[in-house]
């Protein structure tokens, strides 16, 4: 999604997110010492609702991508569930093969043996268990971001997620950001714009109206969307 994934891996310490967030994020469990991505995880051996001001704290880190701005640095930041049929979006396509992984890793992964029901009301959690490195780490699942600008979500990232939401009919559960002042990256475009495909466009074909120093540098506070 347009707010890019900067990095091809995540691979943070937990004292420098802390320090970047200005919030504790382990302090029972210190051997989980490094923050990776969900995709980075192959065993989930626990998780755990992520704290509201744990969530917060993160959004509020959010910088630009290449400058210290943080866009949403003191804005109200809620979690509700959200009708994706109603967002605006920037992206003009979404990947048939991440569909499909979202579909059926994420719940093999993530959702199997916990009490959770899925991506349509899964809430932020901290994700504990073994990297593809053999180290015990921590992944950050954050649902899909919307701003707010005026009266419409526009849609910062999970797009896919979002996609396969709209397409059943379900609601989803959204970081929903208000009253945001910095202009967003992209033109905002409809559904009706988005094309499901078996690869991505040309760089050039992906967005309207791109601004690529207003991305939202997700990766910076360790969000893999």
């Amino acid at each position: 999604m347009i707010a890019e994934k900067l990095n091809s891996a995540i691979n943070l310490a937990v004292e420098e997110l802390e320090e970047r967030i200005k919030c504790r994020l382990n302090g029972e469990l210190p051997e989980y010492n490094v923050i990776v991505s969900p995709r980075e995880l192959r065993q989930v051996t626990n998780v755990c609702v992520m704290h509201q001001k744990l969530l917060t704290n993160l959004i509020s880190g959010i910088p630009l991508r290449g400058d210290s701005i943080n866009p949403y640095r003191g804005l109200e930041v809620e979690l509700a569930l959200t009708e994706p049929r109603t967002f605006q979006i920037g992206q003009t396509f979404v990947l048939k093969d991440k569909i499909l992984g979202i579909m059926t890793q994420m719940p093999q992964k993530i959702f199997d043996g916990f009490c959770l029901s899925g991506i349509s009301t899964a809430p932020p959690l901290q994700l504990y268990g073994i990297d593809t490195q053999n180290r015990k780490a921590i992944a950050l699942y954050v649902p899909p971001i919307i701003e707010y600008h005026s009266s419409r979500p526009a849609l910062l990232d999970g797009i896919h997620r979002s996609y396969i939401c709209k397409g059943t009919g379900a609601p989803i559960n959204a970081v929903q950001i208000f009253n945001v002042s910095m202009p967003l990256p992209f033109s905002p475009l409809s559904w009706g714009d988005c094309s499901l495909s078996t690869e991505k466009p040309p760089k050039e074909q992906r967005y309207r109206g791109l601004r690529t120093e207003l991305f939202r540098d997700l990766t910076y506070v360790g969000i893999d969307g």
